[in-house]
């Protein structure tokens, strides 16, 4: 039998669930009327009965019977590749919510697998068809939801390799500054679901140890850790947004703290008092005493005969 046979035998299936549930409904209507006491007269009884049996042949061989009764249309999942753990967690929540909102027509583990086996793309189709064809098809037999489940995921990688990758990636988590409590708490589930499962008070714990620092500060000053992961993510986002909303009551002291630290270390300015060296005078000769080792504005001869000197004056040949 090929995918498009199969397909159209479950859709003759739903058809089939669908009328039948309509008919209980039915059934229920009468079984109402008559338990009140108040039935209808034989000739109003026999009409109720003939169009009943009408109403339900109608139902059933009606072949759009399912689009008419369909209140809810589910979104068609996006193809699946497998690249990432991500993507098969997107893959596999949204074929789970046209589960619960279709629930007669996805009654059995086949209709789950079969339907699903369409939205496979690339690698995962392949493998899945092969190892289906192989190992279930041949025998007669349909694989149960959760083994398909399992299938695609140990497709991405090996489980031992998996569960060491998720648990080192648990051991490194810390939220990041710009990250939520909520978005962080997410991603902790997502790993932790790869691993031996946890006690809810382990699982507080591990999300209380690996909050900012100041998020830590805060819940111990309500002095009692919530019992439950999820008061605890409840009481952490309100402390964060409070947080977030007096971001300069919480700056302010250390960033003077930090002023007042870098004005301890760094060295006091240069001085312009300092005193200048001094210049090597050894080769200068005054004009006024002939002598060495000073200018002429600075010479102490006291020879009355000597006529001070203009030595900006120049002399002509």
């Amino acid at each position: 039998m090929t995918l498009a046979e199969r397909i159209q035998a479950v859709k003759e299936r739903r058809d089939e669930l669908l009328a039948l549930q309509q008919l209980r409904e039915l059934e229920e209507e009468v079984a109402q009327l008559e338990g009140r006491g108040q039935g209808p007269p034989p000739a109003e009884a026999n009409l109720l009965a003939r169009n009943l049996a009408t109403r339900t042949q109608s139902a059933a061989s009606q072949p759009g019977f399912a689009h008419v009764r369909r209140t809810l249309k589910p979104k068609d999942p996006v193809e699946y590749k497998g690249k990432t753990i991500k993507e098969h967690r997107e893959f596999i929540r949204s074929c789970e919510i046209a589960f619960r909102l279709l629930p007669q027509e996805f009654y059995t583990d086949r209709d789950k697998v079969i339907w699903s086996m369409q939205y496979l793309g690339g690698d995962p189709r392949e493998l899945w068809y092969a190892h289906f064809e192989r190992t279930f098809e041949a025998r007669g037999e349909i694989p149960t939801w959760e083994y398909f489940k399992q299938y695609l995921l140990d497709l991405l990688s090996d489980p031992i390799n998996r569960s060491l990758e998720a648990a080192t990636a648990h051991s490194h988590a810390m939220q990041r500054k710009d990250q939520t409590v909520r978005s962080f708490a997410t991603y902790l589930d997502v790993l932790e679901d790869q691993l031996t499962a946890y006690t809810e008070e382990q699982r507080v714990q591990h999300l209380f140890t690996k909050l900012r620092p100041e998020l830590q500060r805060a819940i111990t000053n309500y002095h009692q850790i919530p019992a439950t992961r999820e008061d605890l993510i409840a009481l952490a986002s309100t402390l964060e947004r409070n947080l977030r909303r007096t971001p300069a009551a919480h700056e302010q002291p250390s960033r003077s703290a930090h002023r007042e630290k870098r004005k301890e270390l760094t060295p006091p300015p240069f001085s312009r008092s300092a005193p200048k060296k001094t210049k090597d005078k050894h080769d200068i000769t005054c004009f006024k005493c002939q002598k060495k080792g000073h200018y002429a504005n600075e010479c102490r001869s006291s020879n009355p005969n000597q006529l001070p000197v203009n030595i900006n004056r120049t002399e002509k040949a």
